[in-house]
Order: structure tokens, then C-alpha cells, then sequence
């Protein structure tokens, strides 16, 4: 065995091929397949719905020996094909597939995991079986064994909403607030003034985060804001956790913003189509009857673009010798005095004098910040040109001239030696400066 994978699949009545599974991440797929061929797909971090999930174990195999499933959580449904549910599937069939399509040779066995709910509700062990909890896979084929965690999950029952930043700045609209659907794409809508992220994350009644749950997204003004999408599904979003990402687009009034998100009875089929809960049998989606709240709310202040800046510079005067640097900052406001949004780009431009570090820097709290050197000889002092959006100050970073030099003091001579006097009745000659001669 190659590897093993599982894919979560909503609301399914008979076995899907290999085969149509694989259309879904590449209508041009043909075998043999391999794992990187479904993780277009694979974005339930291995979870089993209690309710009315399905779970799907891909066993990517290199012979034709017979292959056994055994699980420690939920039951392996066999009644379109095969009659039985159990714990333990073996799958020794002419189409070593097992998955009905009758095509040999695309090396990948299928088995579809259920939990007791969606299947054999009078089975002696399904109740406990499909409690909320972990649960492992363990295939085996001759010698060779490989395992599988997963989590049996609950419904939906409560709904927890993050905003990664307060404010957003106007000047979007429809056409160009798209959703994300990378984790690099949400950084990147993070990083835009007009832009933000709101996370959802839906927890079942033990307090684990739910993939498969579908928000529908509203704000109470569209004038100041939008989502991208009205509805978002929860998936592993990598980094990011288990949850979904409503990328939220200021338009074009200042002023406070309500975005509330909604857990919504939508499933998705794996055709990728979704269903909403009307009582259809082809829909079996369940919320949480006892749910204590459906729905959370975040604030956001929508603010305008740059239209006031203030620079300082610390310190205002330094020794210009090509070393020493001055930390320039500017706070940006809106015609109405607010911080700008977080992203918003500032440009310190020093001409031919000094040069500034970093040259562009994006806002945050409504501040940026860059270190202008001087140059070394220069006279007077540097101007700094700071511009963000349509607006443009300057400041003057001055140069202090060179301290002069002191002489340092010289240290007093030692006095010099004293004479001793001479003997009493010693005859001394006269003194005239000059040397005794003989």
C-alpha cells in the first residue's frame, strides 16, 4: 500500500466509483490514481457526522491480494452491493476496486464508512460506535498494514466568530470583493485596507470545530460593507484551523458596520451541489434542535482613505556622518480624523541626501514608520517627502555641526630639585649663571 486517505461525502444513497469521485477534483482523470488527485477535495480534516455524514477510506494498492478494513468507530455500509454492515470489510472481489464500477487495475480500494445513524440503527454495538470521539481505520493487505485517524462529530451547535482587524477602509464593490479560497488569499485580503477577514468556526455540543457546516453571511448596511459570499462552508483551512473565512469589502459610506454569520441547514452533495433542509429525503441535513445560539455578530468601524498626515522625526537634528539615523513617523487619518485601516501604503522619499529604510511601509493603528540616514557631509540637513494616497507632506531632518576640539590640558612640570645648603664656613662661588670653570 501506497497511502491511505479519507473523503468526507454528504448525503449519498448508492456508491459512488472511483472513478466519479475522481471527476470531481478532474473531469479528465484517468488511472491510475493517486492521493494528489483528490485533495481538491479532501478539506474535512477526517471527520464522520454522527448524523448523516459519510466517510469515504481510499486504500491506494500495488497487487490484487484481498484487502481488509476494520474500524474502531462507526460501520462500514455494504447494502447497495453487498447486504451486511460490520466493523470489518474485506474486499476480495473480481473488481478488487470494491467499488461496483468494474474496472480493474486503477490500484485504489474503496470503502465507505458511515456512522449508526445512516446506517443499521438496530445494530447491537451502533450506539456506542458512534459517539462523538476519535475513531482509526486499519487496512491490511498480506503483510503490509496501514491506519487512518478520524473524528466522529457532532451536529452543529454553537457558532464562534473571530474578526482579525476592527476596521476596513471604503472603495470596493461587488465586482471587486471576491472570496478567497487559499490560505495565501486570505493573507493577501488581510493585508488591503479595503479588505478584511471574518473566521467563523461551528463546535458541536463537546466543543470540537465542525467541517461541513455551511454560514450565511449578512451585514446591516451595504452601503458600508459587504461579504463576498452570502454562504461559506467550513473546511480545514491549514494554518488558519477548521473553520471558513468571510472576506468583508467596505463600498462606500463611512461609519459602523454589524456582520453576523448564521449556521444554515445546507449540506453539500459530492457532486458538489448543495441541498437545503425542506424536509426532502434526498436532504437528511440536521441542526442541533437544542442549539443554544445559531448566529454571532462582530462590529467593524468603516473608515476613508488617507486625507491628513502628521510626520515627526526622533531625532529632529543629528550628526550627519552617513551613520546615524532618525526614525521618521507618520500617523494617517481620514477627513473625519480616524486612523486609516490597517495596509494602507506610506512612501518616505529621500532625494540625492540620505536614503530611507524601509521606503514603503504599510499602516498599522493608523502609523508607519521608516530610518532615514544622511549622507555624510552634508551641510544643512535631509528632506523627507512622506506621501500616502493622494496626500503629501514633508519634514526636514537637520544636521548638527561637528563639536570643535579642546585641547586637553597639559600636566604642570614637577618643581625642580632643591638645593641643599652648603656646609657652614664653606666658601661658595659668586652666582652668575653659568657653570663653574676650572
Amino acid at each position: 500500500m501506497d497511502d491511505t486517505i479519507p473523503l468526507d461525502c454528504y448525503d449519498m444513497y448508492r456508491p459512488y466509483s472511483l472513478r466519479e469521485v475522481a471527476a470531481l477534483a478532474n473531469p479528465d482523470s484517468d488511472p491510475p490514481f493517486k492521493p494528489a488527485d483528490f485533495a481538491a477535495i479532501d478539506l474535512d480534516a477526517n471527520q464522520l457526522h454522527s448524523e448523516d455524514g459519510q466517510l469515504f477510506i481510499l486504500a491506494f494498492v500495488s497487487n490484487d491480494e484481498p484487502v481488509v478494513f476494520r474500524t474502531s468507530a462507526g460501520m462500514f455500509d455494504r447494502t447497495a452491493l453487498w447486504g451486511d454492515e460490520d466493523d470489518e470489510w474485506v474486499c476480495d472481489t473480481e473488481d478488487e476496486d470494491c467499488d461496483g464500477d468494474g474496472v480493474r487495475g486503477d490500484g485504489v480500494v474503496v470503502a465507505w464508512l458511515w456512522p449508526c445513524e445512516s446506517g443499521n440503527p438496530v445494530a447491537r454495538t451502533c450506539p456506542e460506535r458512534s459517539k462523538p470521539g476519535p475513531g482509526t481505520v486499519t487496512v491490511r493487505q498480506g503483510m503490509r498494514e496501514m491506519s487512518l485517524d478520524f473524528t466522529v462529530v457532532g451536529e452543529p451547535h454553537d457558532l464562534q466568530l473571530v474578526a482579525v482587524e476592527n476596521s476596513i477602509q471604503t472603495g470596493l464593490d461587488a465586482d471587486s470583493c471576491p472570496q478567497e479560497t487559499t490560505t495565501k488569499g486570505f493573507a493577501e485580503a488581510i493585508g488591503l485596507p479595503e479588505k478584511t477577514v471574518v473566521l467563523a468556526r461551528v463546535l458541536d455540543r463537546e466543543g470540537t470545530a465542525v467541517a461541513g457546516a455551511f454560514i450565511d453571511w449578512k451585514t446591516d448596511g451595504r452601503r458600508r460593507g459587504i461579504t463576498a459570499e452570502a454562504v461559506t462552508p467550513t473546511l480545514d483551512l491549514g494554518y488558519l484551523g477548521l473553520g471558513t473565512g468571510a472576506v468583508l469589502c467596505g463600498t462606500d459610506e463611512t461609519g459602523m458596520l454589524t456582520v453576523t454569520g448564521t449556521i444554515i441547514p445546507l449540506r453539500a452533495r459530492l457532486d458538489g451541489s448543495l441541498c437545503y433542509d425542506g424536509g426532502a429525503v434526498e436532504c437528511p441535513f440536521k441542526l442541533d434542535p437544542m442549539a443554544e445560539t445559531r448566529h454571532r455578530s462582530v462590529k467593524f468601524t468603516v473608515v476613508g482613505p488617507p486625507a491628513e498626515l502628521e510626520i515627526t522625526a526622533e531625532p529632529a537634528s543629528l550628526l550627519c556622518d552617513g551613520a546615524a539615523g532618525s526614525k521618521v513617523s507618520a500617523t494617517v487619518t481620514d477627513a473625519k480624523g480616524n486612523e486609516v485601516a490597517n495596509g494602507n501604503e506610506v512612501r518616505f522619499d529621500v532625494r540625492v541626501l540620505g536614503a530611507a529604510t524601509p521606503v514603503v511601509v504599510k499602516t498599522t493603528d493608523g502609523v508607519a514608520t521608516s530610518t532615514v540616514v544622511p549622507l555624510s557631509e552634508v551641510l544643512q540637513g535631509v528632506p523627507v517627502m512622506v506621501t500616502a494616497g493622494d496626500v503629501e507632506k514633508s519634514v526636514l531632518i537637520a544636521c548638527e555641526e561637528a563639536s570643535p576640539l579642546v585641547p586637553t590640558a597639559l600636566s604642570p612640570s614637577p618643581p625642580p630639585p632643591a638645593t641643599a645648603s652648603p656646609p657652614a664656613g664653606a666658601i661658595v662661588p659668586p652666582a652668575t649663571g653659568s657653570g663653574g670653570q676650572g
